[in-house]
């Protein structure tokens, strides 16, 4: 077995000598308790730092596909900013246990203004979650109706640029920064994103 970390990536990549590849995604979270001496893993409730966000482009690729088992293909990474939290497990924990209560998550812009919230589920140890990179949208026609304390649902994209993503837990809160980057192998005109954002705007007051 072969290992490498990526430099720019801080992935871990295990390789078994031509018979598979394995990556693990974003070691930054056990470079820090390494850092720390495992002194973070003490606290209650910790955010860790976050990787570069890309807002990649995706479609079918060419070639075979619907082959079942007769063409190996690796799964993906998710495509939303990846975020890494601890929490600390109760003395009396055993496995299976889960915290009550939801983690709030805040996205801000440089403006200082809260362009997102959303929640998610509360897990014991080492987590992760995503950020779509999205914004607060509006709710549109559906045939059921929304909980009050529902999330607001997804809007547009974020446009690249940097963001500070508080999480909330009860008492204890933590926050990182996520760079949201364009997808770099497409050519990224000046006003494409400025005609984005004025088309979804019409169509939000549609």
């Amino acid at each position: 077995t072969d290992l490498k970390i990526h430099p720019r990536e801080h992935d871990l990549i295990i390789g078994t000598f031509g018979r598979a590849a394995w990556i693990f995604d974003d070691i930054r979270p056990f470079r820090t308790m390494a850092q720390t001496n495992g002194e973070v893993l003490a606290e209650e409730f910790s955010v860790f730092p976050a990787p570069i966000a890309y807002q990649a482009a995706q479609r079918s690729y060419q070639g075979i596909r619907f082959v079942a088992q007769g063409e190996y293909a690796g799964s993906n990474r998710y495509t939303g900013a990846l975020l890494s939290y601890w929490m600390k497990p109760p003395a009396d924990y055993e496995e299976g246990d889960s915290p009550d209560g939801e983690i709030k998550y805040q996205i801000v812009d440089t403006a200082n203004d809260t362009i997102r919230t959303f929640t998610r589920s509360a897990r014991y140890g080492l987590n992760r979650a995503y950020w779509n990179m999205r914004s607060d949208g509006i709710s549109t026609f559906n045939r059921r109706e929304r909980a009050e304390d529902a999330d607001a649902p997804s809007g547009s994209r974020v446009l690249p640029g940097t963001y500070t993503v508080v999480m909330t837990y009860g008492d204890h809160s933590g926050k990182t920064e996520v760079v949201v980057s364009a997808d770099p192998r497409r050519e990224n005109p000046d006003n494409r994103y400025a005609q984005r954002d004025r088309l979804n705007a019409e169509l939000e007051q549609i």
